[in-house]
């Protein structure tokens, strides 16, 4: 029942849709490319951020049943057209969207973000989860420690993100932490201190009609220095006009690794 064509999880789903951009890695957002074409939402700063429908969101109880029957343990993204720790959204959408997370332990719910540094203030925003500080009296009988289901993920399109993404990324507690290095627009040096927060690293190119280029040994270097630290090395394409145009091989082998971890 999988609803996805990211090859590096089974399901989508956006709790809301829209957003603005953060960084260099945002000019050329296909999100935004596809709400203008398809009227789903306004992007910006300023602008409402649109919640998705109330059937949208009975997805997660039937992919939770699915899991249940078959045995299987499905990956989620959330989100593919929004970030989590917008600041833009409501405290109550947040709290319904942790609530949906919390009571689909049969899922494994991957929250990917360019916003590290919104995490208080959004768990201020949305009482969710968090490790020690002012929170914890908030949060102690909701939700008194990270959900085990939850795979926490920051973008990094170079080195300059990548470093001041990973070390607000360490003090978000979950089960794994994930760098998702799309689109790729410099060399990453994974490391050091780096190496030891990502647990699992995925590389690709940027794509869309205005796609900038991805160099071959940025990703070499990236996946070796994954198999240095054996941490799981996931390749999804080089990018360019359309989502496959460049394949997906990287050294004449498919690189799609995924962690073992799982509660």
């Amino acid at each position: 029942m999988t609803n996805s064509k990211i090859a590096w999880c089974d399901h989508t789903f956006n709790p809301w849709i829209g957003c603005s951009k953060v960084s260099t890695g945002c000019e050329n957002c296909y999100a935004e490319r596809l709400s203008g074409r398809w009227g789903w939402a306004e992007w910006g700063c300023e602008a409402v951020r649109k919640r998705t429908s109330q059937s949208y969101w009975q997805q997660p109880w039937a992919w939770k049943l699915e899991a249940i029957r078959s045995g299987a343990r499905p990956r989620v993204f959330c989100g593919s057209l929004c970030d989590w720790l917008d600041m833009r959204v409501s405290g109550i959408w947040l709290q319904d969207l942790l609530n949906v997370i919390e009571l689909t332990p049969q899922l494994t719910w991957m929250l990917l973000t360019k916003r590290p540094e919104n995490f208080q203030a959004r768990m201020e925003a949305g009482r969710g989860w968090c490790r020690g500080g002012l929170l914890d009296d908030w949060t102690r009988r909701i939700m008194p420690k990270s959900p085990a289901n939850v795979w926490l993920g920051i973008s990094a399109e170079n080195q300059e993100q990548l470093e001041r993404r990973v070390n607000l990324l360490v003090d978000i507690p979950a089960a794994l932490h994930f760098v998702s290095a799309e689109p790729l627009l410099g060399p990453l040096d994974f490391e050091g201190d780096v190496a030891g927060v990502a647990d699992w690293v995925i590389v690709g190119g940027e794509s869309g009609p205005a796609a900038r280029p991805m160099k071959a040994g940025w990703v070499r270097d990236i996946r070796d220095d994954c198999l240095a630290a054996g941490v799981p090395f996931f390749f999804k394409g080089w990018g360019g006009r359309t989502a496959d145009s460049g394949g997906n091989r990287l050294d004449g082998r498919i690189w799609h690794e995924f962690p073992t971890l799982n509660p």
